[in-house]
């Protein structure tokens, strides 16, 4: 079975690239706040990571929703 992103669909590489720029931005943010020094970096930190999370649940929504018919479709178990 081929793999749930196809490079040829511009909205599969949107998503894709979306994807990745998110889980670099957590990364980020993770490394950030490791090196926090004030409570209130630390606060202001979990939130942007907070943020960052609920943006990526959203995103893996996204790319569930419009691939979940087309691998039920390929495995026959619609």
């Amino acid at each position: 079975m081929k793999g749930f992103i196809d490079f040829a669909d511009p909205a599969d590489r949107v998503r894709h690239d979306r994807m990745v720029a998110l889980v670099e931005e957590m990364i980020s943010l993770h490394r950030l706040l490791a090196a926090a020094r004030t409570d209130h970096e630390r606060t202001n930190l979990k939130h942007r990571i907070n943020a960052a999370d609920r943006r990526i649940d959203r995103l893996i929504d996204d790319v569930y929703s419009n691939v979940a018919p087309v691998w039920a479709e390929r495995t026959s178990w619609a």
